[in-house]
């Protein structure tokens, strides 16, 4: 119950800056007291029950959204393409099949990061060369948003062409030496 609690917080919080509405603005439209939106955002209250589809409506979402099952079924399908692409890279019959899964997973979530290292292993396998333009552009993306050392390390090596993991951690530590700063991209192999 915590958890949830927790999760209705942020979404209020969030679709209601979304929404570009005051915590006055949304209390008003549901007839409670702006006290009670602010205690809901800070998880030390819970809206009844009854209003999650009224509160779900002023912000213009389904309750599903609210509730956060939205963002559990999203990492399930991620979770799923991933494994997905894995299995038909494994069997050389069906590798048409997986650039195609890939395609199909990077436009549903093209703002995960996962999925979109996925669908640039997947051009530099199946179209090596011609995606050449796309591949850095989704690699500078995720090295300039992207938290994950992983998925940075193989982001800097479709970059840089790195070979083995120990030039991409070099890569990544100068990259955070530098504050993320991409004019000093250009001079990083003379370092």
């Amino acid at each position: 119950m915590a958890e949830l609690k927790t999760i209705i917080a942020k979404n209020i919080a969030e679709l209601r800056r979304e929404a570009q509405m005051t915590q006055f603005e949304l209390a008003e439209r549901l007839n409670y007291s702006d006290k009670a939106v602010s205690k809901w955002e800070r998880g030390e209250g819970f809206p009844d029950i009854t209003m999650l589809p009224a509160i779900a409506n002023c912000l213009g979402v389904s309750v599903d959204v609210l509730l956060g099952n939205d963002q559990i079924i999203a990492e399930e399908r991620i979770r799923n393409y991933i494994s997905e692409f894995r299995r038909l890279t494994s069997d050389d019959s069906t590798w048409s099949t997986a650039f195609t899964a890939a395609k199909n997973a990077y436009e549903e979530f093209s703002y995960d990061y996962r999925i979109m290292m996925l669908y640039v292993n997947a051009l530099n396998i199946f179209h090596p060369g011609e995606s050449d333009d796309e591949i850095r552009r989704i690699c500078r993306t995720v090295l300039q948003n992207c938290e994950d050392p992983v998925l940075c390390s193989d982001a800097s090596y479709y970059l840089c062409g790195f070979r083995n993991a120990e030039d991409r951690m070099a890569f990544l530590k100068k990259y955070i030496e530098y504050g993320q700063d991409w004019n000093w991209f250009k001079e990083y192999p003379q370092d």
